[in-house]
């Protein structure tokens, strides 16, 4: 008996991507998959839902040192025929790294940290849900192959909102974190797509603010390694990671510079005194779900 079994939202796919001009633009998809195929005859079921879960988020989550295996989350995305860049692999050290040279910067990561993606027209909700689908449908198919698995991936930006009834703005932003324990969050160039929303807030500063932000390569000013009159450069080692480095062309690339280590909850603060906000309930997301939560007095204590 063939049946289907559909999983919404499942996980948020965080990551950035090389544009057709050369820039890094940060980026989150809400994806939900319908898996199809033969039911198992023991326990009458295509595969059991937590099960099915846990393979799609591993499939999406894995780090592998091969740029078309590697997944999908907090990882720079490379998009054959689409991204403007060039890129070089050195895989004669003891940790593979990839270089990375586009009109607007230059990096080298590790191999776990690059997604290559083939056969996407452009960056879009269709043309990457399609290609969700079949990397997905591939993986399941390897480990459930006498099922005969299909899948389908309805692919979504629809940001989950915490204040349902107030207005909010979309903007984009990159980062890496040097010191985190997430294994992606290390990853230098990794972003998101995500929204501002003020608690009675008014809809011209949500707007400037999102603004500010949208597009931006978010930087520590602690990992700076060398500042020019067009370049900044950024650098950082991970124990067992490697090397990260990047280095900007400031002509090209909308970079903001903080004191603190760019996670959510310092970029929170940073937005309360650049924009001197007075009374306040801020929400900033880091990505389409979760994110940072402000008041005013609580930041005044």
């Amino acid at each position: 008996m063939l049946s289907s079994i559909f999983n919404n939202e499942l996980t948020v796919v965080d990551h950035a991507y090389i544009n057709d001009y050369g820039k890094i633009i940060g980026g989150s998809f809400l994806p939900s998959f319908i898996v199809s195929g033969e039911l198992d005859p023991v326990e009458k079921v295509v595969i059991d839902f937590s099960t099915v879960k846990k393979n799609i988020k591993n499939i999406i989550d894995n780090h592998y040192f091969e740029l078309e295996q590697n997944g999908l989350d907090h990882k720079l995305w490379i998009i054959e025929g689409y991204s403007l860049c060039e890129y070089i692999l050195n895989t004669e050290g003891t940790i593979n790294t990839i270089e990375i040279n586009t009109p607007c910067c230059k990096l080298i990561l590790p191999l776990d940290a690059v997604k290559l993606i083939k056969g996407c027209l452009n960056y879009s909700i269709s043309e990457i849900g399609k290609y969700m689908e079949n990397f997905v449908e591939t993986k399941l198919s390897t480990k459930y192959f006498q099922k005969g698995i299909k899948v389908k991936c309805n692919n979504s930006t629809r940001p989950v909102l915490p204040l349902s009834n107030e207005p909010y703005s979309i903007f984009t932003y990159t980062h890496g974190l040097k010191d985190s324990t997430s294994y992606g969050c290390v990853n230098l160039a990794h972003g998101h797509l995500s929204y501002i929303q003020i608690k009675n807030g008014d809809i011209q500063i949500l707007n400037e603010i999102a603004s500010y932000l949208n597009g931006a390569i978010i930087i520590n000013k602690a990992n700076i390694i060398n500042k020019s009159y067009n370049n900044i450069t950024i650098g950082y080692t991970h124990p067992d990671r490697g090397e990260f480095f990047g280095s900007f062309q400031r002509d090209n690339n909308k970079l903001i510079i903080l004191e603190t280590e760019t996670t959510i909850e310092y970029i929170i603060e940073y937005i309360c005194e650049k924009f001197n906000l007075q009374e306040f309930d801020l929400y900033i997301s880091e990505g389409l779900t979760k994110g940072a939560y402000l008041n005013s007095s609580k930041f005044n204590q």
